[in-house]
């Protein structure tokens, strides 16, 4: 008998210790991508930087950074809002391809010809 529910105790306590790691997020949609827009956020920090980078040196006029900056708080803000009740593929692709415009916009503006005026 004593066997018995020693076994039972054990079960037990692997099915407790395995509830706490079922019931975190699976990601950003089923499991696959990274969790809660983590890769997003990380997109947009790096975005942000290139905005400070080439405001600095003189690449992106001050109208140029305060645009790409006002988009990227669009985007930072609709992340937040998807992230809500967790992000679903449908939107983890929405933000994806407006981070990838973005990226595209600060890529170009740092390229044409316009330059800051000391």
């Amino acid at each position: 008998m004593t066997k018995f529910l020693f076994t039972g105790v054990i079960a037990l306590a692997a099915a407790a210790a395995a509830m706490p790691a079922s019931a975190q997020p699976m990601g950003d949609w089923g499991g696959r991508g990274p969790g809660r827009g983590a890769g997003i956020e990380r997109q947009l920090d790096r975005i942000a930087f290139r905005i400070e980078r080439g405001e600095r040196n003189g690449a992106l006029t001050r109208g140029e950074s305060r645009r790409l900056r006002g988009q990227l708080n669009d985007i930072s803000r609709l992340e937040r809002r998807y992230s809500f009740n967790g992000i679903d593929r449908r939107e983890w692709q929405d933000l994806n391809r407006r981070i990838a415009v973005l990226e595209n916009r600060v890529w170009r503006q740092k390229r044409d010809d316009d330059v800051r005026r000391w």
